[in-house]
């Protein structure tokens, strides 16, 4: 189930469950929108996390880490969101 509703708003949403086959799903689905928006993967290293980077403006990225969800809103823009903020805002339709 891809819907969910924020009250009073609905939202498209998909969780960042980690791996490969996960991240490519996500990334296809945000950049397959047509938005200005960009995504890239990045696998763990370094001591950091695997994460996807989410591209908000020039140069700019928000990282979902494992777990996160991916929201995009009726105005076509996305936000990231940890799984408690998630579940304490939203609410599948």
């Amino acid at each position: 189930m891809y819907n969910f509703k924020r009250r009073p708003e609905s939202a498209v949403a998909r969780q960042f469950t980690g791996g490969f086959e996960n991240a490519y799903e996500l990334m296809n689905w945000v950049d397959g929108l047509g938005a200005a928006t960009r995504t890239l993967w990045a696998d763990a290293d370094h001591n950091k996390p695997e994460r996807i980077l989410l591209g908000i403006g020039n140069y700019e990225y928000e990282k979902a880490v494992e777990g996160d969800w991916i929201i995009r809103h009726a105005d076509g823009q996305f936000e990231i969101m940890s799984d408690e903020d998630f579940k304490t805002q939203y609410e599948a339709e």
